[in-house]
């Protein structure tokens, strides 16, 4: 208990001093609980430090314009309110930021908070794997589930969140196998309406379980077929569940879509051939993993969770389907190759016998689509990274590293 209360104290002075002191402290110790709240503080002060670009911006003007200084009532009445979509968290993050302040920082600081709450809830589901000290092999392998989605997707406030919130949910299904956590994890579109993808493609692999997994390789190169085509179906499909009035004019409206179509098309063709095929990398070293498991007589069958490649499987079939439209093939793309590498670690954290004599081999293998994932997001953000703010700062310190008032902050 004493120990306890010595790290508590030794955190809470870490991260007033310096934060990200306290963040590398946290980072050694990820397997204690006190290390995982004081990663979340740090996401706090990382939000509030950090660049706001994609579509926090776009949401922290809500606040502005629509929430502050307003009832809910007045909210929910205006129609504004529900022109970034009308899923249940946004509306109710900004609302809870506004009844105490209208800052541009507390409201990045409270997004990135909320999105490492979620994550961290997804990281714990591999608890029972982590819990004793990891072969090195699996712990680069756990490196790598991290690492897929890149940190600074929190600024997109929806989509990743509750991404980690089924990813979460689903893993301890597969963990425990029991029901509830099955249902809970088809309560994601909450976080956002696109997530009803995520349900769609959980139920069907459920359905696809009754069958022979020749028929999922079927329709994964139906699916593949279809991508060749370029045929737009993300209209069709969202006009079918047109009834949940989550309908975007942008979706549906033939000549917006086309030019955003076409746009998507002009970006692939001129956009960094690296970070465009971030995903497709990860995918050929998590592959390339699983046919050395392969030959160490690990199989999908064997390995205990085949449930989970199986959904990842699903997953990248219902990506190929929805290719033309970016935005949707990329994110669950990367949702696919998330759960591939939670089922890499996964397995191989339990099976560690059958490839213990090639570990180092595998390990060396591993380490590359790791280093990519991190060299890729940090390239990305290298302008919002390196300033003396983020990395020398804390929340008690003004813009030219002066000591201010705590109040002062928080305006």
């Amino acid at each position: 208990m004493l120990d306890r209360a010595k790290y508590i104290l030794l955190q809470s002075l870490l991260f007033i001093v310096s934060p990200i002191c306290s963040f590398a402290v946290s980072l050694r110790f990820y397997r204690n609980a006190i290390s995982q709240l004081f990663m979340i503080l740090f996401a706090y002060y990382f939000g509030y430090y950090c660049g706001f670009v994609f579509d926090l911006m776009t949401h922290y003007r809500d606040i502005k314009l629509i929430y502050y200084g307003r009832t809910l009532t007045e909210i929910l009445n205006d129609p504004r309110a529900y022109f970034l979509g009308q899923d249940f968290f946004h509306i109710a993050i900004k609302y809870a930021v506004s009844r105490f302040s209208d800052s541009a920082q507390v409201f990045g600081g409270v997004v990135a908070a909320c999105y490492a709450s979620v994550f961290l809830f997804f990281f714990r589901q591999f608890s029972r794997y982590y819990k004793d000290k990891l072969p090195l092999l699996c712990g680069v392998l756990l490196l790598c589930v991290v690492c897929v989605v890149e940190y600074y997707w929190y600024q997109g406030v929806r989509f990743w969140t509750g991404l980690f919130f089924f990813a979460g949910c689903y893993i301890r299904f597969v963990n425990t196998r029991k029901t509830i956590y099955f249902i809970l994890s088809l309560l994601c579109p909450v976080f956002h309406y696109s997530l009803y993808t995520l349900v769609a493609a959980a139920i069907v692999n459920q359905l696809l379980m009754l069958f022979h997994p020749f028929f999922r390789y079927l329709f994964l190169g139906f699916s593949l077929f279809i991508r060749t085509l370029g045929l737009d179906f993300v209209p069709f499909i969202l006009k079918k569940f047109s009834w949940l009035g989550f309908m975007n004019i942008s979706l549906t409206d033939i000549r917006i879509r086309e030019n955003v179509v076409r746009h998507m098309s002009e970006y692939r063709a001129s956009a960094s051939f690296t970070y465009l095929h971030r995903n497709d990398v990860l995918l050929a070293f998590g592959l390339i993993i699983m046919g050395f498991f392969y030959r160490n007589k690990l199989t999908v069958k064997s390995s205990g969770v085949a449930i989970l490649f199986y959904m990842a499987l699903t997953l990248f079939t219902f990506a190929n389907i929805g290719y033309t439209d970016m935005t949707f093939y990329d994110r669950f793309y990367k949702a696919a190759v998330l759960l591939l590498y939670s089922y890499i670690f996964i397995s191989a954290a339990t099976n560690y016998d059958k490839i213990s004599k090639n570990s180092l081999f595998l390990s060396i293998i591993a380490l590359a689509p790791l280093v990519f994932a991190l060299a890729t997001a940090i390239v990305a953000q290298r302008d919002f990274l390196f300033h003396k703010e983020l990395l020398l700062g804390n929340l008690f310190l003004d813009w030219d590293g002066n000591a201010s008032n705590y109040v002062h902050y928080w305006r």
